[in-house]
């Protein structure tokens, strides 16, 4: 099974926030804008990137949406945010998303980000709910999630407890307006790093596996995915699903 409570997954980042952002950071920059282009960001907006990790795309977006209020960064887990903390623009909470909400602070905000990690919260119907209460009318919610990652086929249905469609579902209950849409982005990779980031455990769905599951998984990638070259092109499937407060 897949990890699925908060202990765990604290557990994991806390192993992999070392080498997070020399596998992920090659996508920044497109979240980021993506994240940008959804929202429409102005200036005077105040954004919450929750789950934000290591504040990467929170930094970019701030810079390049020209905020004029810092981003926040939430996240539940410490070693993430040392270095979020450390990146112009974004200031730091921890914690998760639903204890978030509870602060008076979260009444500061007008868009609430959940970039990739939307798939974390165990409780998302009522997540969304109080999402709804606590921002001001126009305000925004944006939940952008990979359809899948490269990975082998075993392994693929441990990778999202709750689908997409069902998460549309909890924002339209929970009162917002929503729309979606997708956009792929290529991505070309060593082999050899992206496997490298596999044996790592960055997926946090990996931490269930053995050594020699992943190696077996891996074997399997090798061959008919990258078919034994040195590099390959990786297309994600981005998802995006914004909610809006009428």
């Amino acid at each position: 099974m897949a990890v699925r409570n908060v202990d765990q997954l604290s557990n994991h980042y806390k192993q992999v926030a070392q080498f997070y952002d020399s596998f992920f950071e090659r996508q920044y920059d497109d979240l980021a804008e993506m994240s940008i282009r959804e929202f429409t960001l102005k200036s005077s907006d105040r954004l919450v990137d929750l789950g934000a990790g290591t504040g990467g795309v929170t930094h970019i977006i701030w810079k390049k949406a020209g905020l004029q209020t810092s981003a926040l960064a939430v996240d539940p887990n410490e070693e993430l945010l040392k270095i979020a903390s450390s990146r112009d623009g974004v200031s730091i909470i921890q914690s998760t998303a639903e204890e978030f909400l509870d602060l008076p602070v979260a009444q500061e905000y007008n868009k609430f980000l959940f970039c990739r990690s939307s798939h974390h919260v165990f409780d998302q119907e009522g997540l969304f709910k109080k999402m709804y209460h606590v921002l001001p009318k126009g305000g925004q919610i944006l939940v952008i999630e990979s359809l899948e990652h490269l990975l082998w086929d075993e392994v693929k249905k441990l990778c999202r407890p709750v689908s997409l469609d069902q998460t549309e579902s909890f924002i339209q209950k929970a009162g917002f307006t929503v729309t979606k849409r997708k956009e792929s982005v290529s991505y070309h990779w060593n082999k050899q790093v992206y496997f490298q980031g596999l044996r790592q455990r960055i997926f946090s769905v990996l931490e269930v596996l053995t050594n020699d599951e992943i190696e077996k998984g891996i074997a399997d990638l090798d061959k008919n995915f990258f078919m034994f070259a040195d590099s390959g092109d990786i297309k994600i499937d981005y998802e995006f699903l914004k909610g809006t407060k009428e």
